[in-house]
């Protein structure tokens, strides 16, 4: 799983992978069929990211949040995940429950 900014067509950097891998972990979060020990990685990198100086390490904020999104979507149940991405990315899904997302105009 990569959250590092990639070049779009034009050339141009874009988080636009980083930014779908957040709106997909804040609704696996609200998931009840995830289970709740799988959304502490989540929240607790995010603790960690708002408030660096509990455990004194030299790794960079923004990488243990990086890291504990990536290892909740990867723990948290396949069929859900992919639920929720084909959700966001505008996709029909397979089992109906996913609520499509609006697009943002531009």
């Amino acid at each position: 799983m990569n959250l590092l900014p990639k070049r779009s067509s034009d050339g141009r950097r874009t988080f636009r992978p980083g930014l779908d891998h957040i709106r997909l972990a804040l609704r696996l979060l609200m998931d009840p069929r995830v289970p709740w020990y799988l959304k502490i990685l989540p929240v607790a990198a995010l603790v960690y990211f708002i408030v660096p100086d509990l455990i004194p390490t030299p790794l960079d904020d923004a990488v243990v949040l990086m890291i504990g999104v990536g290892l909740f979507l990867e723990l948290a149940p396949k069929e859900v995940v992919e639920e929720y991405r084909r959700a966001l990315q505008g996709r029909p899904t397979v089992t109906g429950r996913a609520k499509s997302v609006p697009r943002e105009e531009s």
